[in-house]
């Protein structure tokens, strides 16, 4: 199929508006004109299109903006979950220790005779909150872990598949670029 002069003009124009081409706007603009303007085309005449319009110097992402939408509250998140299960620990071993000391204060050393894990598992005679058994915070910290897990691997895959998309769209900006300097 053979692509008319206006076709390929507008075509160098389209690929001159996508924002990946920006910083060379001007000449795909230029070579635009010079499709269509034969008085135009003789500064182009001598020039190697494909030297001129190298992909690395022409295809430029904005890989600063990127990174920063990666360090947004995405990225957050996923750190700040791992401190998750050792809150729910901590807490959980805090109340219970508070609990043991007061079994303590008032059973005195025959009360240290019973195992911490068995009292903390039957809540310190009733002193502990039903919330704060062993069992209950066991079951909390591995629950925070799972979430912790399927957090990470859902941000990995999203950010896999969103570079991946990138990529593609890269190439194909490429190609496209490719075959319109070939038909200039």
């Amino acid at each position: 199929m053979s692509v008319t002069d206006q076709e390929l003009a507008a075509e160098l124009r389209e690929l001159a508006d996508h924002p990946h081409l920006a910083a060379r706007q001007d000449q795909l603009y230029d070579l635009a004109e010079a499709v269509t303007d034969p008085g135009e085309a003789e500064r182009w005449c001598e020039i190697d299109l494909f030297a001129a319009f190298s992909p690395d110097d022409t295809i430029l992402t904005d890989a600063g903006r990127e990174r920063g939408r990666r360090f947004g509250l995405g990225a957050a998140v996923g750190p700040a979950l791992v401190f998750v299960p050792i809150f729910i620990t901590w807490l959980g071993l805090m109340m219970a220790t508070g609990a043991y000391g007061d079994v303590l204060d008032e059973g005195g050393p025959d009360a240290a005779r019973r195992p911490f894990l068995e009292m903390w598992q039957q809540g310190f005679d009733g002193r502990l909150p039903e919330f704060f058994k062993f069992d209950n915070i066991a079951l909390c910290t591995l629950a925070a872990i799972f979430c912790l897990i399927l957090w990470t691997v859902l941000e990995n895959v999203t950010k896999n598949r969103k570079e991946e998309a990138a990529e593609r769209d890269l190439a194909a900006l490429r190609v496209r670029l490719r075959a319109a300097l070939t038909r200039a």
